[in-house]
């Protein structure tokens, strides 16, 4: 199961992003506004036609769409590889029901062999072939196009779908900020469409139950270093050559620095944490 808490974090590198944020203010209905720093040609039609969207402007959506048409894309332009503008410009084809011709021409062009870029692919061919049932790719690239098109009577599969796709994805988020705006946005969708008595428990649950990891994660941990201090003092004032190791190791780790050490040390601890959601079945 994904936990928006697991999310969180993420939101602070999208927010860094331009592109990305962008992308977040939409999905959520919030304003942007572009950047002013100098924009390359990619990026200036991307704010463009993400400005038509949110303000519902057909004709400057047309308008950028209908000169993007008359280009003779390649497979190694930015263009071809660039999610936030292709998804853009699939919401606005689907918004105001303009011909798709081009954008598939542009799609046969990726050749995307890597995930998760391969499932970015085959959803975005998906959603322009209206294939909107489709487990393959990642559901949840369909659903939020389909919200932001104004799409009328969602499937309910679709949003199961979009769950579960979700849950697969969510080693990618930190990654790939695109996909990370498509989870948040999707996973506060599907929670606020599944508000029933069961749903409540479980999110209540879900939130008890992360704060009794951590708990038990920093019992286990502190456990560890408390039996690791134990047999460590035992050893050295027992064998001569282990008190002559733990003084270089001191002298070594002044080197290092004791910032760097708890860094590790922390790492440490936070793998606990995922070991023991794994092993309860929860899904990070």
């Amino acid at each position: 199961m994904v936990s928006i808490d697991e999310i969180i974090p993420t939101e602070r590198a999208i927010h860094s992003s331009p592109k990305a944020n962008a992308l977040f203010s939409f999905l959520f209905g919030e304003t942007f506004i572009p950047p002013v720093d100098e924009l390359n040609e990619g990026e200036k039609v991307y704010f463009s036609l993400l400005d038509a969207l949110v303000n519902n402007q057909s004709s400057k959506f047309l308008a950028q769409y209908n000169e993007l048409n008359k280009r003779q894309i390649v497979e190694d332009q930015p263009l071809v590889y660039d999610n936030y503008l292709l998804f853009v410009l699939l919401i606005g084809i689907m918004k105001f029901n303009t011909s798709k011709h081009w954008l598939k021409s542009v799609l046969s062009l990726r050749k995307t062999q890597n995930e998760p870029e391969k499932s970015i692919t085959i959803s975005f061919i998906n959603l322009i072939e209206n294939n909107l049932l489709s487990t393959d790719g990642i559901p949840s690239i369909l659903l939020a196009a389909c919200l932001k098109s104004d799409k009328k009577d969602l499937d309910t599969f679709l949003i199961r779908n979009s769950f579960e796709a979700n849950r697969r994805i969510v080693p990618y988020i930190e990654k790939d900020l695109f996909l990370a705006c498509i989870v948040t946005f999707t996973y506060n969708y599907i929670v606020s469409v599944s508000i029933t008595e069961d749903a409540v428990k479980l999110r209540k649950f879900e939130k008890t139950f992360l704060k009794r990891v951590l708990l038990l994660q920093n019992i286990i941990y502190g456990l560890i270093l408390v039996i690791i201090a134990i047999v460590w003092f035992y050893l050295i004032s027992r064998y001569p050559k282990v008190k002559e190791f733990a003084n270089d190791l001191g002298a070594l780790l002044q080197l290092i620095g004791i910032g760097i050490l708890a860094v590790g040390l922390n790492m440490i601890k936070n793998k606990f944490g995922s070991m023991i959601k794994v092993f309860f079945g929860y899904w990070k």
